[in-house]
Parts: C-alpha cells; sequence; structure tokens
C-alpha cells in the first residue's frame, strides 16, 4: 500500500511538472515570435502579479499593447490590465474587467469616459489579448480572433494615447496603483504601430502550440520512478 500510495504522489508530481514545462515553452514559443517582428517598443517578459512599473515607449499614432494574461474577472470592480493617471503617460488604462465588475474588457480614459465592450473576460485561464490602435480606431483580440471595436457611447471610434511610463497590472497613480488585476501578467509587449490580424493569429499560435516534449519527458520520469519502485518491492 505504501509504495502504491508513493507511486501516486509520484504521478501527481510528474503531471504537475509537466504542466508547469508545457506553460514555460508556450511562453518561450510566444516570446521568440514577438522577437521575430514586427518590432515591439517594449518587452516584459518576467511573470507580474502586482502593479509594477514599465516604460512602453515613446509612441505616437498607431500602437499595439500585446499581454499573456491569467487572472480573475469580477474580483473586483474594476481591474486594469495596463494604465496610469499620469497626463504625459496618456491618462487611460486598458482594462480586463471594466467598471463597475462587468466581467467584460474595456478602455477608461481617466476622468472622461469608461469605455465598454462585451467581451467577456476568460477568469483562471492563461489568456492572449491584444489592443491595436491604427490611428483611427482601436481593436480588441483575444486568443488571436478579432473580438469588437471598442466604442464611446457618445463619440464614436476611441483612441489610445497610452505612451512612456505606465503600470503594469494596475493602473499607476503617484507611487501607487489602482483597480490591481487580480491575477498574473505572464508575458506583454507594446508596438509603435498597429498589429496586422495576421501578426496577431501568428503570435496566438506559437502560444498555444502544442508542446509535447516536456509532458513526455515527465511521464518517462514517472515510469522510471515507477518500474524502480516495483523492483523494490519485489526485491
Amino acid at each position: 500500500m505504501k509504495i502504491h500510495h508513493n507511486f501516486k504522489i509520484l504521478a501527481a508530481a510528474a503531471a504537475t511538472a509537466a504542466t508547469s514545462l508545457n506553460a514555460t515553452a508556450a511562453l518561450t514559443q510566444w516570446q521568440d515570435a514577438v522577437s521575430a517582428g514586427p518590432a515591439t517598443a517594449a518587452t516584459h517578459f518576467t511573470i507580474v502579479s502586482t502593479g509594477t512599473q514599465v516604460d512602453v515607449g515613446t509612441l505616437t499614432g498607431d500602437r499595439a499593447f500585446e499581454f499573456i494574461i491569467n487572472a480573475t474577472s469580477k474580483a473586483t470592480p474594476s481591474s486594469a490590465l495596463l494604465g496610469t493617471f499620469e497626463d504625459a503617460g496618456g491618462k487611460q488604462a486598458l482594462k480586463f474587467d471594466q467598471w463597475n465588475a462587468t466581467g467584460n474588457f474595456g478602455i477608461t480614459s481617466f476622468g472622461v469616459e469608461d469605455f465598454y465592450t462585451t467581451v467577456a473576460s476568460p477568469s483562471g485561464v492563461d489568456t492572449h489579448v491584444v489592443f491595436t490602435f491604427d490611428g483611427t480606431k482601436t481593436d480588441l483580440y483575444v486568443n488571436g480572433v478579432f473580438q469588437t471595436t471598442v466604442k464611446s457611447a457618445a463619440n464614436g471610434d476611441v483612441a489610445l494615447a497610452l505612451t512612456g511610463m505606465q503600470g503594469l497590472g494596475g493602473a499607476f497613480n503617484a507611487g501607487g496603483y489602482v483597480d490591481p488585476l487580480q491575477g498574473s501578467i505572464l508575458g506583454f509587449a507594446s508596438y509603435d504601430s498597429s498589429l496586422s490580424v495576421g501578426d496577431i493569429s501568428a503570435r496566438y499560435a506559437a502560444f498555444a502550440a502544442p508542446v509535447p516534449e516536456a509532458g513526455s519527458t515527465a511521464l518517462m520520469g514517472l515510469t522510471v520512478m515507477g518500474a524502480c519502485l516495483v523492483r523494490r518491492r519485489k526485491s
């Protein structure tokens, strides 16, 4: 019985290791796709689980922001992927969960308007998200698929103004963070250009591509350890 119990522990450990290795490999594949171009203005490939200040680059005209995230929707009234209250940074935020706990993506121009969508924020799963602005309109893509063009209730298309220093995982405000994300940003990239449908789908495809090697390695290790336990029991 003890051998069986140990084998179950090993099985659980191997499954956890395989999941972790696969997630890491998927992020590496996505990072490689990002590095292949179009050129980025900035990247942040370290996991962010609390508000962190980043420089997204001096962005003018067209721009885009790309995220790999795993966060909880409706955990707070509002949560931001990226943003700042500072005028110099554009005084905007890209929302994972728009006010007030809508469970949907959105954009906020602080002191002006909350821009709403009907696109649900995937909760508790690794998700690829892109906001891209072509100089006229801002489009939202989730997992490589176009979802909506973000609109103002009164003024039509929404322009992105985010530039320079921003809060990642929360909107930066006077040394602190407002609307903190309830979860983690696993990777981030900004661009001083819009991203095409092909660019976005290629990046998501890289992230979503199967990575069987990691799982196979872990399972092979489990098999070897299990065989050793059986031999010990027989002896």
